[in-house]
């Protein structure tokens, strides 16, 4: 593909051939992958600053210029700075991870449901998570839509926000919160009366598409690792590519019971009081922690493996498919909708 080039310049409801899949995925993976790399980059020179100021500061301590010296080091005032600067970038980065590799994430396992379940998958889909594409109304008709009983409890929302409902307007913060989690917006009619409509900026999309996986977890919303299994199995995925698979999501779903563990200890923490038990959930806190900071990276693995193996499910659909020739094929699945 040449550069500047789009990867989709395709109708929203037009079905994807097994090549523009492919060729979107490669785009996909070569942007998360970049910045994979930009973030592991950023944090090394942010620890590598930081730890040239503990060498520093322990420097100063053997000279004895640390107790009520007035310093001027303007070299030290820079490496603080470069610290602080770093700091920020290498924050900037793990966001920007978190938008692409979700979004890489949630199309190949979008793909793989759709050769698993015999259902064409879509560019409105495939360009639902982008992170900087404004998506039109006729784009946004092309997604699932935002289930009728949501829309309808959005709707009839009235309750009061805390700290009461006397002031004007105050009946709709909650249901802007509650449509914003959804992926809808308070616009107003002609008339002035307040009204929903589908949010066509990125973070509304994510979280229609998402829900709570993102808004929580800063994850997509993927399909369950035992109904995955499932359906690999009813088409005769070969064991090598099944076990690939399984142990990628197995990986996601650690890192991501190690983020909800976090959440808890968390709770815990704010309510301890004997130091003990202060020091015991903190040092657990660290360890769970750190296991949940592996979701972006085994989200980035889950990503790899299901696009390395779409050829082996696409064929083993086909393969199963050929085998029930005359009778409708036999995939009945649950899975996240591609």
């Amino acid at each position: 593909m040449a550069e500047g080039s789009a990867v989709i310049s395709a109708q929203p409801r037009q079905a994807m051939s097994d090549e523009a899949i492919d060729q979107a995925l490669r785009a996909l993976a070569q942007a998360a992958e970049y910045l994979l790399a930009e973030h592991a980059a950023a944090v090394r020179l942010q620890e590598e600053l930081s730890q040239k100021g503990e060498r520093r500061l322990e420097q100063l301590k053997a000279q004895g210029q640390t107790s009520g010296a007035l310093i001027l080091d303007p070299q030290e005032s820079l490496r603080a700075q470069r610290e602080f600067i770093a700091e920020q970038v290498a924050d900037q980065h793990e966001r920007a991870v978190a938008l692409f590799v979700s979004w890489w994430a949630d199309v190949v396992a979008c793909a793989a449901v759709a050769v698993l379940a015999g259902v064409p998958l879509r560019p409105a889909r495939v360009v639902a998570a982008d992170p900087h594409t404004r998506m039109r109304a006729e784009d946004l008709a092309a997604l699932a839509p935002i289930p009728n009983n949501q829309c309808e409890l959005a709707e009839g929302m009235d309750g009061d926000p805390p700290g009461g409902g006397d002031a004007p307007g105050s009946a709709m913060v909650g249901r802007g919160d509650f449509a914003a989690e959804l992926g809808l917006r308070i616009t107003r009619t002609a008339e002035g009366e307040p009204m929903l409509a589908e949010d066509e900026w990125p973070e509304a999309r994510r979280r229609r598409l998402w829900g709570r996986a993102w808004l929580d977890h800063q994850m997509p919303l993927l399909p369950t690792t035992a109904e995955l299994l499932r359906v690999m199995t009813e088409v005769g995925t070969p064991g090598e590519t099944v076990t690939a698979i399984f142990d990628a999501a197995h990986a996601v779903d650690m890192a991501l019971a190690a983020k909800i563990h976090c959440r808890a200890l968390d709770r815990q923490l704010e309510k301890a009081e004997e130091p003990e038990a202060v020091d015991r959930l903190d040092a657990e806190f660290s360890v769970w922690g750190r296991a949940g900071d592996e979701l972006p990276a085994a989200l980035a693995a889950y990503a790899r493996v299901l696009a390395d193996h779409l050829p082996v499910l696409r064929a083993a659909r086909a393969g199963h498919c050929e085998g029930v020739a005359g009778r409708p094929c036999p995939v009945s699945s649950n899975l996240v909708q591609a």
